[in-house]
């Protein structure tokens, strides 16, 4: 992810005054032409249809699409980058291009399903408040060629982006065989940014980590965690508090993004307690932006010691569940019965409430 700085420090472009402008987070020109919308989907309606149409495929689908909600939000008339494009699509808060037909392209919908509700549920993380932008290519060639042409300033040499000016975010691809793992990681950050206005770069990517893998088995398959057993091995806890001072891009190595994943794993699965600080901090996040203190002095209300209980959640994590635990991965933490719910412009955070007061 880079920025560079934005005059609009408010937005969710810009989540220090350090980092600025353009964000770009990052883990086919050749067929240009006008590009047409073939598909909307604005209202629960319209997304029952297209879930009847394809019928035999829903039963694969752990969210249906008729679950959408209907964000309201108005797209611009204007298709960015146009003639690049042949198919235009609309979900939601989220306008679909792609330089080839997307017909028969259902799994990323329900893959923006699975993102969307589970932020939400999990993290009550509210509904964007603006518009996001996906740019598909059909080949690396035609995605590098898009971005030397149109987006100079950005990264070269991903596979995928998330990118972000004073307009609607974007997030770009090419197709590969790995391609929805990149999906899912730069989507995380669209939908953070288009409802947060600050997030902290280690969180956004922490969460970006965990999310971007399928949602049966994020919980307990993923390479960090061989990094983490040996580290915790001998009683190595990653600092909080270091990654909560981190600023820039490239402070983020390999080592960072493990231990933000490793942070947002134990928050979301240690217990109740640290699943509704996660929650209730994104809510003082949305509240208050940049103003809002760091995470650690909120967590050690409700854990006092953070560092005893990282490595018991860490050694005692396959003890507890074992070679299935990826199979337990929506029993653990059950949205309805233990994650905070945003009511209106206020979370019930239940017991916790006096942690963010």
């Amino acid at each position: 992810m880079i920025e560079s700085d934005d005059a609009n420090a408010g937005s969710a472009s810009s989540r220090d005054a350090s980092r600025g402008e353009n964000t770009v987070i990052g883990k086919n020109t050749s067929n240009s032409g006008n590009a047409q919308t073939r598909l909307e989907i604005r209202s629960t309606a319209n997304a029952e249809n297209l879930s009847d149409e394809k019928k035999d495929d829903s039963k694969n689908s752990p969210v249906k699409l008729e679950e959408l909600p209907d964000w309201q939000l108005i797209h611009s008339a204007e298709l960015p980058y146009g003639d690049y494009f042949i198919d235009t699509r609309i979900v939601g808060a989220v306008r679909y291009h792609a330089d080839f037909s997307l017909e028969d392209e259902y799994e990323i919908l329900r893959e923006l399903a699975n993102i969307q509700k589970d932020l939400s549920q999990y993290l009550a993380i509210s509904h964007p408040r603006e518009t996001m932008e996906v740019f598909f290519f059909q080949s690396q060639n035609t995605y590098k060629r898009f971005l030397g042409r149109e987006l100079q300033d950005a990264p070269f040499d991903r596979e995928a982006l998330y990118y972000k000016q004073s307009g609607p975010g974007m997030v770009l691809i090419y197709q590969k065989p790995d391609m929805m793992e990149d999906l899912r990681h730069e989507m995380t950050h669209a939908f953070l940014h288009a409802s947060l206005p600050y997030i902290p770069l280690w969180l956004d990517e922490g969460l970006a980590e965990y999310f971007e893998k399928p949602r049966e088995t994020r919980s307990g398959t993923n390479p960090y965690f061989t990094s983490v057993s040996r580290k915790i091995m001998f009683g190595q806890v990653p600092s909080l508090t270091k990654l909560e001072k981190m600023k820039f891009f490239d402070q983020m190595g390999v080592n960072e993004y493990c231990e933000a994943w490793s942070w947002v794993h134990f928050m979301i699965h240690h217990s109740r307690e640290t699943h509704q600080t996660l929650a209730g901090y994104l809510r003082v996040l949305a509240e208050k932006g940049g103003q809002a203190p760091p995470l650690d002095l909120y967590l050690a209300k409700t854990v006092p010691d953070a560092k005893k209980a990282y490595l018991e959640h860490f050694r005692n994590w396959k003890n507890r569940h074992g070679s299935n635990a990826s199979s337990n991965s929506t029993s653990l933490t059950s949205p309805e019965k233990e994650v905070p719910k945003s009511s209106g412009s206020k979370l019930s955070l239940g017991w916790s409430e006096s942690v963010f007061r």
